[in-house]
């Protein structure tokens, strides 16, 4: 019974704004594709995603507090970001990869047998570092860790190959500091 009258006062909530339940449940939808910044990065999240783990290294040292790490798509395209997580003096990559959405008429985040790359912003030095390995095997994996990705392994960013630094130009995916 308090069931019932849970969702019967919640009826009568979106009678009284104006609404009906497919516009607030196609409001929820519309705040739930919003793309995403974290540090420099932009991105859309989606619901196929596979979570990449490993360790975060700049020059042989680990990566600090603050710097993000962030996946692309073999078109240039950001499909996820995130801060790096710092435990006992370890920068640990816990970097959620976002696919396609088969519900969408755009293309433009990551598909089964696709290559990814990685880039690391050095919040330090602001400056963009790409990992010189494109990496394979990303697939949906419903937000949790993927097969062939190990928290163990370590991806080696070198400050002397830094891809962008942030006065240039901003390329796909990659927004100005002031932005």
């Amino acid at each position: 019974m308090f069931k019932n009258l849970m969702i019967s006062i919640s009826m009568i909530s979106f009678a009284a704004c104006g609404s009906d339940i497919n516009t607030i449940a196609d409001a929820r939808v519309t705040s739930a594709m919003q793309e995403l910044s974290v540090g420099p990065f932009t991105f859309l999240p989606t619901p196929a995603s596979g979570v990449l783990q490993g360790q975060a290294r700049i020059n042989r040292l680990p990566a600090q507090r603050g710097d993000v790490v962030a996946a692309f798509d073999p078109d240039g395209n950001c499909v996820g970001a995130m801060e790096l997580l710092i435990w006992q003096e370890i920068a640990y990559i816990n970097l959620q990869i976002y696919g396609t959405d088969p519900t969408s008429p755009k293309n433009d985040q990551m598909d089964p047998g696709e290559d990814f790359t990685l880039k690391l912003w050095d919040a330090s030095t602001n400056t963009i570092l790409d990992y010189d390995t494109a990496l394979s095997g990303w697939h949906d994996n419903h937000g949790a860790p993927m097969d062939g990705f190990s928290h163990h392994d370590v991806y080696h960013f070198s400050a002397l190959a830094a891809s962008t630094t942030l006065d240039k130009k901003p390329g796909k995916g990659i927004v100005s500091a002031g932005e």
